[in-house]
């Protein structure tokens, strides 16, 4: 039988529980999120159709931009907000309101919720982009003030005791020092390739990312890790200083534009060889002084030195990583658990649903953790890698490519490799493909161009990383096609890093 407070904490509306707290939060910052990527997808599009007029080759190419200008595309790519940094910051202001809720002063609660906000306000704010400070200005209070309220009216009721406050705990302090001290050095790459990869809902996700995540990265991206960088020169026209800036500036991966309003950067330059250099960027930042000379000698160096100056995200992006890392898992896992126990509370009472929940999850997690751990060890420590690309496990098949990428092993001569390249797994021609960068023989070269095929849009991405480093089998036409060519956005700026990493340049 549920005792009277159990039957008391069930009457608390619905509204006011920890996943719809945790939607409130997501949906601001969806919102907030699609209307920020939809502004800088348009603003990209305008600078594109300028570099298009001038005959620079770009990315995306004039097949994909066209969906820069549609509102699902940022609606669609505002996901990867919406499930980092709305999540992350759900949580944090949940817990916040929780706090402030069993606080009987509501003055004092109010002092530690304003205090927690104007924190993350002012290490996060950009005065120079509203939809940067937008987030952390609308995000915390929906959350903060559903679960103030809640815990508000559970403090007017009955004691409920400690377990299911313990059996939430549990799991995420023993989970978390798990994963703490596993051995993984990207725990990411080995959850895509050991889950992901291997189920269609996995892979369901992970096309999504590979179509939509490069137009939200714009948003937050620094200016010298940008595939397109634009320049434009203000001095005298006729002056040869501008034809040195131009070729050394298009030798350094930045495009000279002829319209002021598409360019990131405005160099000014005297008339006199020996007239310095004036560089600005975002916000009047600027780089004053600066010896002709001296940028001639190394113009990457003092572009990013600028960017540097220019680039107002470190803190936001910092946020964004952490809330992905943590705030995701631990965002899944309180939507569900609340959830679970809910519905398991209404047969079992609320200390055996929250228990029995708790014992799913760790189960869960458990097993996640030891598929990873084992995959991780079977890479490092496990059979030989020949012995492993013969196995009947697709984790073991896995271990020993990524084997074989490490110490640089001639794959072909194995037995298996014709089963690897017309693998149905995902993650094995994936990783055959980085195999593949280290076999200088012209066969290995035919293959890779068979896997530029691959309907997944990973394998075409590692085909075209091997080509780029393989400059002896002269891959730039191949490339430079692809950029031209391929619908998707993600594949044409990999082939555009190849050909940089060949020492490619543009051709006006």
């Amino acid at each position: 039988m549920t005792s009277d407070s159990e039957i008391l904490e069930n009457r608390i509306p619905w509204l006011l529980s920890p996943p719809v707290a945790l939607l409130a939060g997501m949906a601001v910052c969806h919102i907030i999120a699609a209307l920020w990527i939809y502004a800088s997808n348009q603003e990209y599009h305008a600078i594109l159709q300028v570099l298009n007029s001038q005959g620079y080759l770009v990315v995306p190419n004039k097949i994909v931009q066209p969906l820069l200008l549609e509102f699902k595309t940022a609606f669609l790519s505002a996901v990867f907000y919406t499930f980092t940094l709305g999540v992350g910051l759900s949580l944090v202001f949940m817990a916040v309101g929780m706090l402030c809720g069993k606080i009987q002063r509501i003055w004092v609660g109010l002092c530690i919720f304003l205090l927690f906000w104007t924190y993350f306000f002012f290490l996060n704010a950009n005065w120079g982009c509203w939809q940067q400070t937008a987030f952390f200005i609308l995000i915390p209070p929906a959350p903060a003030a559903i679960m103030w309220r809640r815990n508000f009216l559970l403090r007017r009721q009955p004691s409920r005791g400690w377990a299911p406050q313990f059996f939430f705990v549990l799991p995420v302090v023993i989970l978390g020092l798990l994963w703490a001290f596993q051995s993984s050095k990207d725990p990411f790459v080995d959850l895509r390739d050991a889950i992901l990869l291997n189920n269609k809902p996995g892979l369901a996700v992970n096309d999504f990312y590979y179509d939509y995540t490069l137009y939200a990265a714009r948003t937050f991206k620094p200016l010298d890790k940008r595939a397109m960088r634009t320049v434009y020169l203000t001095g005298n026209p006729e002056s040869k200083k501008r034809t040195v800036l131009y070729n050394k500036l298009l030798a350094a991966y930045y495009f000279v534009v002829e319209d002021q309003n598409a360019a990131d950067i405005v160099i000014t330059y005297g008339k006199n060889k020996d007239d310095s250099l004036t560089l600005e960027g975002w916000r009047g930042r600027k780089i004053e002084n600066l010896a002709y000379k001296e940028f001639l000698h190394a113009p990457g160096k003092h572009l990013e030195a600028l960017a540097d100056q220019c680039d107002l995200q470190k803190n936001f992006r910092s946020t964004v990583y952490t809330s992905l890392l943590l705030g995701l898992p631990m965002g899944i896992y309180t939507f569900l658990f609340s959830i679970m126990a809910g519905l398991a509370s209404i047969w079992l009472g609320r200390k055996k649903g929250a228990a029995l929940t708790a014992a799913v999850w760790m189960v869960i997690g458990l097993s996640l953790y030891a598929q990873l751990a084992y995959f991780a060890h079977q890479g490092k420590e496990g059979k030989p890698p020949k012995e492993l690309l013969e196995s009947s496990s697709s984790r073991e098949r896995l271990a020993g490519l990524r084997n074989y990428m490490r110490k640089d092993l001639n794959i072909r001569e194995h037995a298996v490799y014709d089963d690897l390249l017309h693998s149905p797994k995902v993650a094995e021609r994936y990783w055959l493909a980085r195999v593949l960068a280290h076999n200088q023989d012209k066969e290995s070269h035919k293959d890779l161009l068979v896997l530029l095929k691959d309907p997944s849009p990973n394998v075409r991405c590692q085909a075209i990383w091997a080509l780029g480093r393989r400059p002896w089998d002269r891959p730039s036409g191949y490339l430079e096609d692809i950029v031209k060519n391929s619908d998707h956005y993600y594949v044409q700026l990999y082939a555009y890093n190849a050909l940089r990493r060949l020492g490619w340049r543009q051709r006006i």
